[in-house]
């Protein structure tokens, strides 16, 4: 049977058997989540045909059929027959439905033949005649199946071929029910004896003092099977207590349940009900079937623990709770625990939903409320933080005695959150037991660390450095903790360093420093360590641009690997330039780094044993190698002294050495640069001194997406064919299906100008070359620059036709925004969000009506509801993010990143 689906009985009509299926018909979490939740839509009953249920509970339906079916076309009234009754009133309902009516007379089964005397003809009777039942046949096949619905035609039934009950039982029994009810003779009792209640329930009395009612039989008994008759009075007793013959749909729940299991769980969760206000017992035993609370152990609870939760509850609230109760039962978690939670939730989020519920046996609410006191002052607190860390407290059981540990310390509020929540996030234990044992251990041993440090921090810079210590947890998550332990120290020294003035609270260089931690080792570690302040400055400020400091991040990791106490010298004495040349080879896609660092190293000044040369060889070596546009890094006294033209003293020239050999660092970095533009150039022989196209060639390289059709077009486009996109056929075949567009108004654009109050007057524009276009994420720091995850859609706009960038420009013709712009596939203008997203709206408003007047020009509509878009003041339509009712397509490009189409909103983000 289909998920959502149970079968509670089978039932037996006048001409057919029909499950009872219980049947979900309503979103659990939709009813929960509505205004005003009715349980009553959650589930409903029906009756559908037997043959098509296919999932079978504890029947042999082909042998039901096949009983049935064979009581349609009785033709002997023998023990075949009678075992074929006995199988369908075992293993259907044992209600009785079917009145007397004109089409059905009264059952009427022929006796016997009158037994046979000794005559002339026959002197002797058969042997054996006298003891055994004579087997009576039907001349017309005879239909049973009407009269197995009426209670009079059954007892009649039975009592009648009582003769063949011992066959017809041993038969029974050989399909491996249990007779051990059968009374061991029937004789007496066989006007009075039911199949069903003997073979389920051992019942082989009078039933007449048993009297269930209807609903009971349908819907609650079919799933006692197998329970004894006192066991049955029990759920007889609940159905009484619940009301359950006036409320239909809690009856189903009921039933519903009991499908699942009939055991003291079942039993303890519907007295609890019975306690409870009539309101609410839909809601609470929707949690039970929907949580699964079948699954509970009948050891888990009493009732009177199961009353007491629930009491903890507020009635408005058992929409949010329901599921962490059951779930707290299934896990058999602490009950103090969670009542524990369910107090918090009252006292400080009482929405809370109690998705996630793990154990904690150690939890302690003294210690708990004691520190919730501590961190309330906290600009970050929440009351969902407190449930949430009670939550953790079960997930990651040492986090309580970091609770109690935290008490005994004297940090603010926010510092105290700070830490907290360092220890809940990211310190994640799924892995082995004997690692969280060792990583407990290890955890706990940094706190008394962790405020050591701080006590030495700044307050302004204290929660900068549980924020990077947090980064540093996270990056090295998965690395062991003896590794953890040898990084750990060095962590803290870096912290410590980049913690206080002049450096920016707020950073991204906390993968950066892992790298530099995670390459080196020994004295090389300790170089990095102790390089200057101003060394660590410059790295800071590497990595305050996003997309930028992605690249310069793939840069130093390539060049810790290959040549790591090169890169710390580097970093000791250059740092701007070695972050500005890691930012250029980090554009390389990885096999080209790797090759320009393995010629790199190739080259004389980086063989090793070069700093040891004597001071005239060291000379001749540096000179021989320089080449244009390479630093020369030796000093204008060591050149006259080698020359002749002046004679320098042993500590001169000790000095004029020193400065050599650190300018020869910086000569080194000039060296890598060269040999990274020269990869570049391979396919372009520009300049690298033309701004726009340095930022084009490493563009181009970067890229990986639409890389080949843009190579193409720039190829070309270098080579004088300004034409080479509008001659495609691709672009052609795109120009002949959007004949209302006019393309060259389309290519020109449209001039708007506006004035700001801080940037003055401002120029809108499109933009109409390409390399510019490539520039479109780069100007504004979005993901589309270099180094963005979806920079290959700025190549799509070159590419394609139907998309185009607009630029806003002050008057020195710097970029202060831009907007993208394209044409549908129905010839819609589709106009995307202005970047950057803090945009003031004066400029925001300059762009909406630029796109109107765009849209005047071009003669097609703008995406959106142009009256709303164009009304005065604040009250600008807000049309719904993200919505995509429009396809725009790719004409030369491969993909481009669809940013949804711009909501026009005014809110000024700066």
């Amino acid at each position: 049977m289909k998920s959502g689906k149970r079968l509670i009985a089978i039932i037996r009509s006048q001409s057919t058997l029909l499950a009872q299926v219980n049947e979900v018909v309503g979103d659990y979490r939709d009813i929960i989540y509505s205004r005003n939740p009715d349980y009553q839509k959650l589930y409903d009953s029906m009756e559908v045909p037997l043959e098509s249920v296919k999932w079978d509970r504890s029947f042999d339906k082909k042998t039901l059929m096949e009983s049935w079916n064979y009581l349609k076309k009785v033709k002997r009234w023998d023990a075949e027959t009678l075992f074929h009754v006995f199988i369908v009133l075992i293993e259907t309902d044992p209600i009785y439905e079917f009145y007397d009516d004109d089409n059905y007379p009264p059952l009427r089964i022929p006796g016997p033949p009158k037994e046979l005397k000794s005559t002339v003809n026959h002197p002797r009777r058969k042997k054996g005649l006298k003891h055994k039942p004579v087997t009576i046949e039907n001349t017309i096949p005879f239909n049973l199946q009407p009269y197995l619905c009426n209670k009079k035609s059954v007892k009649h039934l039975l009592q009648r071929l009582l003769p063949y009950w011992p066959e017809a039982w041993s038969k029974v029994a050989f399909l491996g029910y249990d007779l051990e009810s059968l009374p061991s003779d029937p004789q007496p009792l066989a006007h009075q004896l039911d199949p069903y209640f003997m073979v389920h329930h051992a019942f082989n009395r009078d039933i007449k003092e048993y009297k269930l009612p209807a609903s009971f039989l349908r819907y609650i008994l079919p799933a006692l099977k197998g329970l004894e008759m006192k066991k049955v009075r029990e759920f007889l007793a609940i159905y009484w207590e619940l009301s359950l013959e006036k409320d239909f749909h809690l009856l189903l729940m009921v039933s519903r349940f009991l499908s699942f299991t009939v055991t003291d769980t079942a039993l303890k969760i519907f007295r609890v009900l019975a306690t409870r206000p009539p309101s609410d017992r839909l809601e609470i035993l929707a949690s039970f079937n929907e949580c699964g609370g079948w699954k509970i152990s009948s050891n888990a609870f009493t009732t009177k623990d199961l009353q007491y939760l629930l009491d903890f509850i507020p009635r408005k609230y058992l929409w949010c709770r329901g599921k962490g109760l059951v779930k707290g039962l299934v896990e058999g978690i602490s009950l103090d625990y969670l009542h524990n939670g369910f107090r918090l939730a009252n006292q400080f989020s009482p929405k809370f939903s109690f998705d996630y519920t793990w154990d904690c046996p150690n939890f302690e609410i003294k210690e708990f409320l004691k520190l919730v006191k501590k961190i309330k002052p906290s600009t970050f607190f929440s009351g969902e933080f407190v449930l949430y860390l009670w939550s953790e407290c079960g997930y990651k059981n040492w986090l309580m005695t970091v609770i109690k540990q935290m008490n005994q310390y004297q940090c603010s509020p926010d510092v105290t959150w700070k830490i907290i929540d360092l220890f809940k996030e990211n310190l994640d234990t799924a892995c082995t037991a004997d690692r969280v044992g060792t990583k407990r251990v290890f955890i706990e041993q940094q706190l008394p660390k962790i405020v050591s440090f701080l006590t030495r921090i700044d307050a302004e810079y204290q929660i900068s450095f549980i924020e990077n210590l947090n980064d540093y947890y996270f990056y090295w998550e998965g690395k062991s903790v003896s590794l953890q332990k040898n990084y750990i120290d060095a962590v803290y020294f870096v912290l410590e360093k980049m913690c206080q003035p002049p450096f920016k609270k707020n950073t991204e260089a906390t993968l950066l420093v892992s790298y530099f931690i995670d390459c080196t080792q020994g004295q090389t570690r300790e170089s990095f360590l102790n390089a200057p302040v101003s060394s660590f400055l410059k790295l800071q400020i590497s990595t305050r641009s996003g997309n930028r400091g992605k690249l310069v991040k793939l840069g130093i990791l390539s060049l810790l690997q290959y040549c790591n106490e090169f890169t710390i010298e580097a970093f000791e004495h250059f740092p701007g330039k070695l972050f500005k040349v890691a930012g250029l080879l980090g554009t390389l896609l990885r096999f080209q780094r790797v090759s320009v660092l393995k010629e790199f190293l190739k080259h004389p000044l980086m063989k090793s044993g070069v700093n040891e040369l004597k001071p005239k060889w060291l000379y001749s070596v540096v000179k021989k190698c320089l080449e244009s546009g390479i630093c020369d890094p030796i000093p204008k006294k060591l050149k006259e002294h080698f020359s002749g033209g002046r004679l320098l003293t042993e500590n001169q020239l000790s000095r004029a050495l020193e400065n050599l050999k650190t300018g020869l660092i910086s000569t080194r970095l000039d060296i890598l640069e060269a040999l990274i533009w020269k990869n570049f150039q391979k396919e372009f022989p520009a300049s690298k001194d033309d701004e726009i196209w340095r930022h084009t060639l490493q563009f181009l390289n970067h890229i990986q997406t639409n890389r080949r059709p843009i190579k193409r077009f720039l190829k070309a486009y270098c080579e004088g064919e300004s034409d080479y996109l509008m001659k495609h056929a691709n672009t052609r075949h795109w120009i002949q299906n959007h004949k209302r567009i006019p393309v060259s108004k389309w290519l020109a654009g449209v001039e708007l100008k506006g004035n700001t109050d801080k940037f003055g007057e401002v120029t809108i524009r499109l933009e109409q070359n390409p390399m510019e276009v490539l520039k479109m994420g780069t100007y504004v720091g979005s993901c589309l620059g270099l180094g963005g995850a979806f920079s290959y859609s700025a190549a799509a706009v070159v590419l394609d036709l139907n998309k185009q960038v607009l630029y806003a420009r002050d008057s020195q013709s710097k970029v202060l925004a831009r907007q993208l712009v394209a044409i549908s596939k129905k010839n819609e203008l589709i106009c995307f969000e202005v970047y950057p997203v803090k945009s003031s709206a004066e400029i925001k408003k300059i762009f909406i009506e630029y796109d109107y007047q765009l849209a005047k020009a071009l003669k097609i509509p703008l995406f959106g509801n142009e009256k709303n878009i164009l009304r005065k003041g604040k009250s600008w339509v807000k049309k719904h993010r993200g919505n995509d009712e429009y396809e725009i397509e790719h004409i030369l490009s491969a993909d481009w990143y669809d940013d949804y189409a711009w909501d026009f909103d005014l809110e000024d983000d700066s």
